[in-house]
């Protein structure tokens, strides 16, 4: 199981294949405590464990992106 981390959460790609869209895998947010919970929060489709963890770091990316810097206000 891959373990990934973005913007400081931790998250499980849990390998299986999917009935419809075939080999991939589950992603689980872990808990504070470091826990799997007990449903996924996105299926990320890959032809095998590497590439689906690059999919999902790519999802990770534009679901959850990093904030930006507040903008000064203008005078």
């Amino acid at each position: 199981m891959p373990e990934l981390t973005h913007n400081g959460v931790r998250y499980i790609l849990e390998p299986r294949r999917h009935d419809l869209y075939g080999p991939g895998g589950d992603l689980y947010m872990t808990e504070p405590d470091g826990s799997r919970p007990p449903e996924p929060i996105a299926f990320i489709p890959g032809k095998d464990a590497d590439t689906a963890a690059l999919f999902a770091q790519q999802w990770l990316k534009v679901a959850f992106p990093a904030e930006a810097p507040a903008k000064a206000k203008k005078k």
